[in-house]
C-alpha cells in the first residue's frame, strides 16, 4: 500500500512539473521541508496562481490538490489526511463551493462521512452518514 502510494506521489508531482507551459510569465514555484520532501509546488501566471497546485505533509504525504485559474480555485479538489487518505472531494467555481462535496471518514476503503450539494456556496442538501464498524 505504501508503495502505491509513493508511485501516486510520484506521478503528481511529475504531472504538475511537466504540465506547466514554457510561455513568459508563467512559474512554477517548489518549496521544501527541512526534511527534503517537498512542501508546495505551486503554478503561477503573471503572478496568479493557474493551474494545479499541491501542499503536502511534512512526512510527504499530499496534503491538498487544488486547481485555479485567474487566482481562484476553480474545478476539482482533493483533500488528504496525514496517513494519506482521502479526507474530502470538492468542487470550486471562482473561490466558492458550487456542486458536490464529499467528506470521508480517516483510514477506512472510501467510506461517506457527508454528502452535501452547494449552489453558489450556499448548502442545498447535506447528509450525514454514521460510521461503520466493520467485523473480521
Amino acid at each position: 500500500m505504501k508503495r502505491n502510494r509513493t508511485y501516486f506521489i510520484f506521478f503528481v508531482v511529475t504531472l504538475s512539473l511537466f504540465s506547466c507551459s514554457d510561455k513568459k510569465n508563467n512559474d512554477v514555484e517548489i518549496e521544501y521541508f527541512e526534511n527534503g520532501n517537498f512542501k508546495t509546488i505551486q503554478h503561477f501566471k503573471n503572478g496568479d496562481s493557474e493551474g494545479q497546485s499541491i501542499w503536502f505533509y511534512e512526512n510527504g504525504n499530499i496534503q491538498q490538490i487544488v486547481n485555479f485559474k485567474n487566482d481562484k480555485a476553480n474545478g476539482n479538489a482533493f483533500y488528504f489526511y496525514s496517513s494519506g487518505s482521502l479526507k474530502s472531494h470538492r468542487y470550486w467555481l471562482n473561490d466558492t463551493l458550487n456542486g458536490y462535496v464529499t467528506d470521508y471518514f480517516d483510514d477506512t476503503v472510501g467510506l461517506i462521512k457527508t454528502a452535501s450539494l452547494y449552489k453558489n456556496g450556499v448548502v442545498v442538501y447535506s447528509r450525514e452518514h454514521d460510521s461503520l464498524t466493520l467485523k473480521k
